[in-house]
């Protein structure tokens, strides 16, 4: 199944070669070194320029942008979700209107938000200001970005700000998941 994993990926089917690879590691009783080609296959990195370039010009961990996009959408850039979700980082429609009035950002004529870099410029404007927002708190920009800046406020007035009793009480199973996960 590795080896089917690997030719996905070759044929550019980023996200199948992914959950591919992942589930053959989740089956396996005797799991591989972390350095062997099937996690690099299950948790590849992909865009890494790009990223590393959005990471600096933003002030964001490389990384935490990588595993936001990979749980958001497993490096599909076309991805589309049922909610109108659209690209590598999963922008709502009023998210992107959001962002593009707040920082005034102009999108050029022949592309959309399922243009890798457009896309990631706006997830990553987005982030930064939900970093903002939320005083550097990764977990409640997390929540945020999933479940809405809107929700994260609510449960913050209504629970405790301890850790493990915020995540534990989102009521989204979404969201909640979405946390444990990224």
């Amino acid at each position: 199944k590795i080896v089917e994993s690997w030719f996905e990926a070759r044929k550019g089917k980023k996200s199948a070669s992914m959950v591919m690879a992942r589930d053959t590691i989740e089956e396996m009783t005797t799991k591989p070194p972390f350095i062997s080609a099937a996690y690099k296959l299950a948790y590849p990195l992909y865009y890494t320029d790009e990223i590393n370039k959005l990471g600096k010009k933003f002030k964001i961990d490389p990384y935490f942008i990588m595993s936001l996009i990979r749980e958001e959408s497993y490096f599909n850039e076309h991805a589309r979700s049922s909610t109108y979700a659209a690209g590598l980082m999963q922008i709502m429609p009023a998210t992107e209107n959001f962002i593009i009035t707040k920082y005034d950002i102009k999108i050029p004529v022949n592309k959309d938000i399922t243009d890798a870099e457009v896309n990631m410029y706006l997830g990553c404007t987005y982030l930064k200001y939900l970093l903002e927002r939320f005083n550097g708190n990764y977990l409640y920009v997390v929540a945020a970005y999933n479940g809405g800046e809107g929700s994260v406020n609510k449960w913050l007035k209504q629970n405790n700000t301890d850790t493990d009793e915020f995540v534990e009480n989102i009521p989204f199973d979404e969201t909640h998941n979405y946390v444990k996960n990224d």
